[in-house]
């Protein structure tokens, strides 16, 4: 197997956890919804999961950043057609799927809107579609859509920039990201959380990602980081208990960007990265197929897990969020395995 092959493992291992950790979390949100006060095991299993795996969608733009953004040559990228080349490749695989499902969900509301004789709100309904909420998990994709577009100009500037100038841009980005992410709101200082780099404040995943996998890092600083890592999610684990048990929501973690969220990521990216996925044993196993098949199956389980969710919630006795994702993410991947066999279905998933 290349070299190619044996290093792109782990990014097939990185995307099949994160996907699930994002269907875990999904499964796990209605516990803390709908807290009443009850300390069940329910209600700390949901907040266990919303502090040690709210890594995932961070993780999904830093594979993004690692393998859509190539070390090569200038002149590669600067060539006529590079640029049209990568958006009929890249965008057409996920601008398809995105739009498709969208109109989905859009026509389930507007059946919605037709069984219980509501008056169609043609305005909400048009703000709904543009910002893809008639389902919830799918705001991912606009801040992805518009990295996607970003990427052939990012390839460019990352391959320009020497790895200490890399790692001085990062350190600037968290500086103007994640540490107002989480300022912002635990002290109410607000005018410093639209200062972003290039436009996004979801790009210092990307750069994260291309920085942390085409680099080695030093076991020593790879220890520090796991250390962080694992402090990180403490620290969002007793904010947030605090915040539920005391009925307040004016200590939070600063989402996906701050700071917390953003070391646990880092962490995990790291941690598969290193671990041990090119024995030759393991090489010449079924194994490397079985991952990369899996992993590919990603896009269309986090499209359809709105749809499974709606229909699990119906049954009283599926009544915790572990035995949810037990239930769901097998149905899922079951799912998307059957619509990749179908003519013209496997392009919208």
């Amino acid at each position: 197997m290349s070299e190619n092959k044996e290093r792109y493992i782990w990014v097939d291992v990185l995307n099949i956890c994160a996907c699930a950790g994002v269907l875990l979390l999904h499964c796990t949100n209605y516990a803390l919804w709908n807290f009443d006060g009850n300390q069940s095991a329910d209600f700390f299993f949901s907040i266990f999961t919303h502090s040690f795996v709210l890594w995932p969608v961070d993780v999904f733009f830093m594979i993004s950043g690692y393998t859509l953004i190539k070390r090569t040559a200038l002149p590669n990228l600067l060539r006529g057609g590079a640029v049209s080349q990568f958006y009929k490749r890249r965008c057409g695989r996920l601008l398809l799927p995105v739009i498709v499902w969208n109109v989905y969900y859009a026509l389930m509301f507007v059946h919605h809107i037709y069984i219980t004789g509501e008056d169609f709100p043609i305005k909400e309904f048009i703000v709904k579609f543009l910002q893809f909420e008639f389902n919830g998990f799918m705001w991912f994709f606009i801040p992805l859509i518009g990295i996607y577009l970003a990427i052939p100009y990012v390839s460019i500037l990352c391959n320009a920039m020497p790895r200490k100038m890399l790692r001085g841009f990062i350190i600037l980005a968290f500086c103007l990201v994640c540490i107002p992410a989480t300022i912002n709101i635990d002290l109410g200082v607000t005018k410093y959380s639209h200062i972003f780099l290039l436009g996004c404040e979801y790009f210092i995943f990307i750069f994260l990602g291309y920085y942390l996998g085409n680099f080695d890092i030093s076991k020593k600083t790879r220890k520090v980081l796991y250390f962080s890592g694992v402090i990180s999610a403490f620290v969002i684990l007793f904010t947030e208990y605090n915040n539920y048990i005391n009925e307040t929501r004016e200590i939070l973690i600063g989402g996906y960007s701050g700071i917390f969220c953003t070391l646990t990521a880092v962490s995990m990216f790291v941690y598969v990265k290193n671990c041990n996925f090119v024995s030759s044993e393991f090489l010449d196993s079924k194994w490397p197929r079985i991952l990369a098949k899996w992993s590919g199956l990603s896009l269309g389980i986090y499209l359809i897990q709105n749809t499974l969710l709606s229909i699990i919630l119906k049954f009283d006795y599926i009544d915790n969020g572990f035995t949810r994702f037990i239930v769901m993410y097998p149905l899922c991947v079951l799912l998307i395995l059957i619509m990749k066999q179908i003519p013209y279905v496997r392009k919208i998933v």
